[in-house]
């Protein structure tokens, strides 16, 4: 193979890249800025506090566009609360269990499916992400290995690989011959 194909060969893999890159970019954007996708956020859960009800390695997907009049007991909702005291507050997925008022703030009592006890922390309206709509077992882990540095690196190899497959299996141009072109003024021709 000379180095013009190898050339060319490099530019079409750049190409392939870029296109399957800018794709994913407007895919993306698309979840994020579309009136009705960016209402909707998807959680991964890995715990098995809901489990059976929400079990582990399900992708849930959350409706963020929530009014806290329509909060409900018994309703599961996500939301934002320092588990651990450290000052890091994550997400949890558990059902409303109560609602309370305190002055003008109304504070909210969570519980886990797999506990008839409340859980240790209160969280108000600000904590409240969304509500919890459906969720697809078993693809949770998938793309949590997908989201990683690792799991890019094995999505750009398998593209680069399944381009060169394909490749090899394309059947060969047929470019024109041009049999003047090396001695153009012997056949008067230019």
């Amino acid at each position: 193979m000379d180095s013009e194909n190898v050339m060319n060969k490099t530019l079409s893999i750049i190409k392939f890249i870029v296109i399957v890159t800018l794709l994913y970019g407007v895919i993306s954007l698309s979840f994020r800025y579309i009136p009705f996708l960016s209402r909707y956020d998807h959680l991964v859960i890995i715990t098995d506090s809901m489990d059976p009800v929400i079990e582990v390695g399900e992708v849930i997907l959350i409706d963020k566009k929530l009014e806290i009049s329509d909060i409900k007991v018994n309703h599961i909702y996500a939301f934002y609360v320092d588990i651990n005291n450290d000052n890091k507050e994550e997400i949890v997925v558990h059902y409303i269990d109560e609602i309370s008022k305190n002055g003008e703030q109304l504070i909210f009592k969570t519980r886990p499916e797999v506990s008839d006890q409340q859980d240790s922390w209160t969280i108000q309206e600000r904590d409240i992400i969304g509500e919890y709509k459906f969720g697809i077992p078993k693809i949770g882990k998938g793309l949590l290995f997908l989201e990683s540095g690792l799991g890019k690196a094995v999505i750009v190899f398998d593209i680069i690989v399944i381009y060169l497959i394909f490749g090899l299996f394309k059947a060969p141009s047929k470019e024109p011959i041009d049999i003047f072109k090396d001695e153009p003024e012997k056949y008067n021709y230019k």
